[in-house]
């Protein structure tokens, strides 16, 4: 039951993330507003979006969920969700 419980926190903090990801899209700079909205620091929400962008694939599966391997290279938004 603990252990479910972790998985789905963490299921729900790549969901948050990977809207961060989808909210800043191509900006430069995290807003601090949205960052705080999120329930996150400014630390925090550049590192998500600099692991989106650069980081390695071991790195966004933690940060951001599972990808199919012809998703690996490319970060995840609303348009490239396999749900939709």
């Amino acid at each position: 039951m603990f252990r479910q419980a972790q998985n789905d926190i963490h299921a729900a903090e790549q969901a948050r993330n990977r809207l961060l990801v989808e909210l800043v899209g191509d900006a430069d700079k995290v807003p601090v507003e949205l960052a705080e909205r999120l329930g996150l620091t400014g630390r925090e929400a550049v590192h998500i979006v600099t692991t989106a962008r650069t980081g390695s694939r071991r790195m966004r599966v933690h940060v951001l969920g599972e990808q199919s391997d012809t998703e690996a290279a490319r970060v995840w938004t609303s348009e490239t969700d396999p749900e939709r």
